[in-house]
């Protein structure tokens, strides 16, 4: 049993793919029992437990299917859990209906991220401001040991000229990377520190009490699972590196409802080739 601990700490990317589920139909969770949400998280925690897994569950919501819960855990990315408490699983679960292709817990994510993104202490941020009028902000988890990272902060320029304002928090992908995110944040000039890192220079700091690992809880707790993870000002996780008119067009799309149709569509459609 030991072997799969870390596989459920982590609690792995799995989709589901449900095809037409809505509330008056049983699912592949489905059960006869009445079951509140106390004796679920109390069911999670003791089958846990006997794994040699323990985890403080914070709350525990409602969901389109019947007998699945939306689960919050504390420093863990959100899961779902069956209600009998025997079935922990990743995002996404997808709904593929008439109603289209989407993941069932966004809502409540985007909602969740919003106010966490709210809470930001914007002075432990590497910020780059836009360029005349700020027309989107968005918050990028990074680590400088990613490629990808690299890729993304040559576009900053352009971002920031399309008036994006970009804002980075530390997001060190493993223990071997921390060091050097935090040698970034306790420097006196961050930003500079962070241009030369990113450009595979040494950084030297003294060692300071800094926000890397809260940043890392942070992101977690926003289900970034990777580098570099953009999350917009209104919530909304957009994915990693992409071009500055993607980028861009997607974050107009978040804001303007119109636009939103035509992309969720497109967005849909990659999701559900991401399942696969």
């Amino acid at each position: 049993m030991r072997k799969y601990k870390g596989l459920v700490l982590s609690v792995l990317a799995t989709s589901i793919i449900l095809t037409g589920c809505n509330q008056g139909e049983k699912g592949v969770f489905s059960s006869d029992k009445k079951i509140s949400k106390e004796e679920t998280i109390q069911l999670v925690k003791d089958n846990l437990k006997k794994n040699d897994i323990e985890i403080e569950i914070v709350k525990l919501e409602e969901t389109e299917i019947p007998s699945l819960y939306k689960m919050t855990a504390k420093n863990h990315p959100d899961a779902y859990v069956s209600k009998d408490g025997k079935y922990i699983v990743g995002s996404p679960v997808l709904n593929v209906s008439e109603r289209g292709i989407y993941e069932i817990g966004e809502k409540l994510q985007n909602e969740k991220n919003k106010t966490l993104i709210s809470q930001v202490n914007k002075n432990e941020a590497i910020t780059y401001p836009a360029i005349g009028e700020t027309k989107h902000s968005i918050y990028v988890f990074t680590d400088v040991a990613c490629a990808y990272c690299k890729q993304l902060h040559q576009i900053v320029p352009e971002l920031n000229k399309a008036g994006i304002e970009v804002n980075y928090l530390a997001f060190p992908r493993s223990e071997e990377f921390k060091p050097a995110m935090e040698q970034i944040w306790c420097n006196k000039d961050k930003k500079t520190a962070y241009e030369t890192a990113i450009k595979d220079g040494k950084v030297e700091s003294e060692k300071c009490e800094n926000p890397v690992s809260k940043h890392f809880e942070l992101g977690t707790e926003m289900g970034i699972r990777g580098t570099p993870g953009i999350v917009s000002s209104e919530g909304v996780r957009i994915g990693g590196f992409m071009s500055p008119e993607d980028l861009v067009q997607r974050l107009d799309a978040i804001k303007n409802p119109e636009k939103a149709k035509e992309q969720e569509k497109y967005n849909h459609y990659q999701l559900l080739l991401s399942a696969f």
